[in-house]
């Protein structure tokens, strides 16, 4: 670790933003082994921090820094001449020197934990650099220094840096507005704004001021011309509407329309009926073939309904059967069923029936033997 013998501190002396500073840490010393030290100091302790030209800053909440670093997922990065505040803006390269993972409080001071790339740890060996200098948002009623962006590896304490109010965060605005410092809510409420107006809202409202109500008076003026025109076109369009003598051919009674709409409907589920019993009877009848052709047991009949209840499966079954060895000979029940007893006799009750569903006795009489065989099969 770096003592405090070896440290020394200085600040930017040219300082353009309003709540956007530097200070230049001088003398990032190297360890007695020669190599880079692996905790920095960012900002040292104090309520007042007294630049060169006069400025002073604060680092009366040093923990609050640390507390923004952690809050943030990234590392802080560390580059060389702030090109992450200059350069990467502008879509230039600004490669980093070391990467700040970890942020403590000393004595009142913020120190960082830092991990070197290859080539800023070859830098600080060769002396190429010697100073750090971070960039930081501070209050601007109270100057204290309220979270840091980054670091930058640098050769003056007293860079001539320009204004980082470019600066963004993820949320798109500047860093400026990131600040304890809102705009007076009074003033946003004089000028009929919210208090999250924007910069340009504010400007937009103070130019209208400017203008005065003569300019007000001709936009309402040319707002009210508008409506006007907007009016009249709408008038004429209900009157060439209620001029105009609809063609009968083209249209045609609410109720005829839905009757027809609802025959339709009707003729598209019988067919879809239709269709549905006509695949049932296919399927039964070829299920009831392949167990009078031996290739499938009675027993898993109905295991073989259901694999046909879609058009894939019926056709997935038929390929099945083709394939399939005789498992047993068909039954005589099945090849060579009895025939029909012609000696059926009818209750006054069963006869009373037949006449009700409009079958002779005989058929009726037929219909019962058929049922009676089919039990009997079962």
């Amino acid at each position: 670790m770096v003592g405090p013998r070896q440290l020394h501190f200085a600040f930017c002396s040219s300082f353009v933003g309003d709540r956007l500073g530097h200070l230049a840490l001088c003398q990032v010393a190297l360890t007695d082994t020669g190599e880079p030290p692996e905790w920095i100091m960012l900002v040292p302790a104090g309520a007042k921090i007294a630049a060169h030209d006069g400025r002073e800053f604060s680092n009366a909440k040093p923990q609050a820094i640390v507390d923004a670093f952690n809050a943030d997922p990234r590392d802080l990065p560390i580059d060389y001449n702030h090109a992450e505040e200059i350069k990467a803006p502008k879509g230039e390269p600004s490669p980093a020197a070391g990467w700040v993972d970890k942020m403590e409080v000393r004595d009142g001071a913020v120190w960082g934990h830092v991990t070197w790339t290859p080539a800023g740890a070859e830098a600080l060996r060769r002396r190429e650099y010697r100073y750090l200098s971070p960039a930081f948002m501070f209050e601007k009623a109270s100057k204290i220094i309220q979270k840091l962006f980054s670091a930058g590896l640098v050769n003056s304490p007293a860079l001539d840096m320009p204004a980082l109010a470019h600066h963004t965060s993820g949320s798109g605005l500047s860093a400026a507005a990131h600040t304890e410092d809102p705009m007076n809510p009074e003033l946003l409420k004089l000028l009929g704004l919210t208090a999250e107006a924007t910069d340009e809202q504010v400007k937009a409202a103070i130019e209208k001021l400017k203008a005065g109500p003569a300019a007000e008076l001709e936009q309402v003026k040319d707002e009210l011309e508008t409506t006007r025109s907007q009016l009249k076109a709408t008038e004429t369009d209900l009157a060439n509407a209620r001029k105009a003598s609809p063609s009968l051919d083209k249209y045609v009674p609410r109720s005829d329309y839905d009757a027809v709409v609802a025959r339709a409907k009707a003729l598209e589920d019988e067919k879809k009926a239709g269709e549905e019993e006509a695949r049932a009877k296919a399927v039964a009848s070829a299920i009831d073939e392949a167990m009078k052709a031996g290739k499938i047991a009675p027993a898993s009949k109905d295991a073989y309904t259901a694999m046909c209840a879609s058009v894939e499966g019926f056709q997935q079954f038929q390929d099945l059967v083709k394939t399939l060895p005789t498992i047993g000979a068909p039954s005589r029940l099945e090849t060579d069923p009895p025939p029909i007893p012609s000696n059926v006799t009818l209750t006054a009750e069963e006869k009373d029936v037949a006449r009700q569903f409009g079958l002779t006795d005989e058929e009726y009489a037929k219909e019962k033997a058929a049922a009676t065989r089919e039990a009997q099969g079962a």
